[in-house]
């Protein structure tokens, strides 16, 4: 099925999740273009969600995005862009603490 030209090693994570009193698990695997330590394919697959997570973290937690709202017409796309506009403006001014320091 996929392309596996450079596939050298896969990695498998498993993530355990503890919320609310409740535990999750999640097992996932990753195409590796060279085979790594377990530490250092921990630090890469943290460092990927944390890039991948950090802005939709924000706005969730900022602007209650995932929180149902206006889904008709341009309305999803144009409150997307009025948040992430207002995400811009809280990023540039640190002094009330309004935003997580980075």
């Amino acid at each position: 099925p996929g392309d596996t030209v450079g596939l050298q090693a896969i990695g498998k994570m498993r993530r355990v999740r503890e919320m609310a009193g409740k535990t999750s698990c999640e097992t996932t695997y990753y195409p590796l273009s060279a085979p790594l330590s377990p530490e250092r394919f921990a630090q890469i697959a943290r460092a990927h969600w944390g890039v991948e997570n950090q802005p939709h973290w924000c706005l969730d937690l900022t602007m209650n995005e995932d929180a149902p709202c206006n889904g008709l017409g341009n309305g999803p796309e144009n409150l997307a862009v009025l948040r992430q506009m207002a995400l811009n403006v809280l990023r540039a001014d640190r002094s009330k603490g309004t935003y997580p320091k980075r």
